[in-house]
């Protein structure tokens, strides 16, 4: 996880990211996702820090159409 932002405030913090991962199955070629991560982090009676909410997301994938939208926003 390469951390972008952290912040704490009282019994809840938060950590943004960006992540890079290879799996490999028991069976199979490795699979590779990367992407963003939001960790919502409470803190625990004891003190502790439970992960209270996660959220990670794949970037979309590029595609002919998406470059051929965004060639025509610039004017081109």
């Amino acid at each position: 996880l390469d951390r972008d932002d952290l912040a704490v405030s009282g019994d809840l913090a938060y950590v943004i990211g960006r992540f890079d991962e290879e799996i490999q199955p028991a069976t199979g070629r490795p699979v590779s996702s990367r992407g963003r991560v939001v960790y919502i982090w409470k803190r625990q009676g004891d003190g502790s820090w439970k992960i209270a909410r996660l959220l990670a997301t794949d970037p979309p994938a590029a595609t002919a159409a998406t470059a051929k939208d965004s060639t025509t926003a610039k004017g081109g």
